[in-house]
């Protein structure tokens, strides 16, 4: 298993800090996982990302597990 880290980011940033945080991160990643927040907030969320950096957005459920590598 191998962990990789990202500095300057927390997970209680808001949807603007979210995507300036995308729109700088290198490389750019395979896949966008976004875990926690109202329902209807992250698939706006999800769509909009999607549609401006053209990245793989996942929204996994309470409890999902999903594979990374």
């Amino acid at each position: 298993m191998e962990v990789y880290r990202v500095e300057g980011f927390s997970g209680h940033s808001d949807r603007g800090q979210l995507i300036k945080f995308l729109a700088r991160i290198t490389p750019k990643p395979n896949l966008v996982v976004l875990g926690h927040g109202e329902k209807s907030k992250i698939r706006e969320l999800k769509g909009y990302v999607e549609r401006r950096f053209n990245y793989t957005v996942v929204t996994p459920q309470n409890i999902e597990s999903i594979r990374i590598r």
